[in-house]
């Protein structure tokens, strides 16, 4: 991860650091920031609707939980997106699928030059869950020291990686 620009203006949410409660992404969103964004109570940080969008860049997203459905993070609902570039998804994790990130129905997950570390889920996919027809893309990114019932790092079908890695995940 390289040097941090300055915040810049974005549509619909800004979090530049500290708490905050789930945020609901409806239609397109951004959270650009320059310090960590942790849950002000133990849920999860963002939830995306479906056929919506969410551009996530020079952020921490640490800390969220998911007690059901899952993505500890991030959730995406059916036929959503999610672009991150330079974000560490950290101490994520949920009861369910997907410790850091769950994608489900033809959605679409893009990390670029991002980190996943110490997440964890009690079904699959301890880092990413991509369910239904979903696709993930890493680019210069890694999940690490992830861990889950099934697919430590990752539990999908669609994967693409480029100049990327899964390490230490069980």
């Amino acid at each position: 991860l390289s040097a941090r620009p300055p915040i810049r203006s974005c549509a619909l949410v800004e979090v530049s650091a500290g708490s905050v409660n789930e945020t609901v992404v409806a239609g397109y969103g951004v959270i650009v920031g320059q310090k960590s964004v942790r849950t002000a109570t133990s849920g999860r940080i963002a939830s995306v609707q479906a056929d919506s969008t969410l551009d996530l860049a020079w952020v921490t997203l640490q800390g969220g939980y998911a007690s059901e459905i899952g993505g500890g993070c991030v959730l995406l609902g059916a036929r959503s997106k999610l672009t991150a570039e330079n974000v560490v998804f950290e101490d994520c994790a949920t009861a369910w699928s997907g410790g850091a990130i769950a994608a489900w129905r033809s959605s679409t997950v893009v990390l670029v030059d991002s980190i996943i570390t110490r997440s964890h889920a009690a079904g699959r996919g301890g880092g990413i869950f991509m369910f239904d027809n979903s696709s993930l893309t890493l680019r210069k990114s890694a999940i690490t020291n992830s861990s889950a019932g099934a697919g430590g790092g990752i539990y999908a079908d669609d994967v693409k990686l480029d100049d990327s890695q899964v390490s230490h995940c069980v």
